[in-house]
């Protein structure tokens, strides 16, 4: 997977590429480390996941990962633009919810 982001005013926008799994680690890991040199300054970081073609639940654990060290600097995190696969790994999962997607009715998936 590919990660490029900007930081701003308005928080940090990050976009990711590619295929995700626990291979992306190391780049999520960066991530995490910008946002905490930011010192809290970014209090919204939104991932565009348009350009991700596939996520395993490795990949899920790594939102959560950056979710969570968000969390310690009272930062949120909101996914935008999942497609396909992701989009279900999302709601089949419920965690779709945890990063600001709307809620999808239960059987609803097709």
């Amino acid at each position: 997977m590919h990660i490029d982001y900007h930081g701003d005013d308005h928080g940090l926008q990050a976009r990711f590429s590619g295929r995700s799994g626990f291979g992306d680690y190391k780049q999520i890991e960066q991530l995490c480390q910008a946002i905490a040199e930011s010192g809290g300054r970014w209090r919204q970081v939104t991932i565009d996941l348009s350009g991700v073609e596939f996520m395993d639940s490795a990949g899920l654990g790594l939102l959560l990962l950056l979710r969570d060290q968000c969390e310690r600097y009272q930062a949120t995190v909101r996914v935008k633009n999942p497609q396909g696969q992701v989009l279900k790994m999302l709601e089949v999962s419920r965690l779709g919810e945890l990063f600001g997607l709307p809620a999808t009715p239960r059987g609803s998936l097709a």
